[in-house]
């Protein structure tokens, strides 16, 4: 026993090292493979903002921006059906004080700088890096298409206690 404990603290320092060679590589391979990212249990480092539930179900750290902000950043959702497409939309996004900035991905959280997240009915379809999103193949029936604004670390925006997002919910969409 007494050796079986000794050998186990002798490799706890390989242990640890090889522990965050998994964490940077899992981030660097989502910096470099962004189209294959899923949403995470726990998304940005540690420690950094605080952990708040979704109405999806998935947690993700929270960049409260202070409530004397001069101007918070804002986004609002426009869609129209694409003239050439059926089951198809086209998602434009109204932002202000926000600056869509992907060469920062995974880099210092700013509150006016980052990407955003589009969800169709609740689920993450994709990072946003721009203002406008072609969306096709879309399902037959009620669509809720939210995106919110997050940092460059991934955390979701708050301002006064809630999401920095907008929501439209599109009734019977019929291809």
């Amino acid at each position: 026993m007494y050796r079986i404990l000794k050998t186990l603290l002798a490799l706890a320092p390989l242990f640890f090292l090889v522990s965050l060679l998994a964490g940077a590589l899992a981030h660097a391979h989502e910096a470099n493979y962004p189209h294959l990212h899923t949403a995470q249990a726990h998304h940005g480092k540690k420690g950094r903002g605080h952990q708040m539930k979704k109405a999806i179900g998935m947690k993700h750290s929270v960049k409260m921006i202070p409530a004397g902000y001069k101007n918070p950043p804002s986004v609002k959702i426009r869609l129209e059906k694409d003239a050439h497409s059926r089951g198809a939309l086209n998602l434009f996004l109204d932002i202000e004080n926000f600056r869509f900035a992907p060469d920062e991905v995974n880099k210092t959280s700013k509150i006016n700088e980052g990407h955003a997240h589009l969800y169709l009915n609740g689920k993450k379809l994709t990072r946003l890096y721009g203002a406008s999103y072609f969306m096709d193949k879309l399902p037959k029936g009620n669509l809720e298409i939210r995106v919110t604004l997050n940092t460059n670390m991934h955390e979701d925006l708050s301002y006064k206690g809630k999401f920095v997002q907008d929501v439209v919910v599109f009734k019977d969409f019929n291809n």
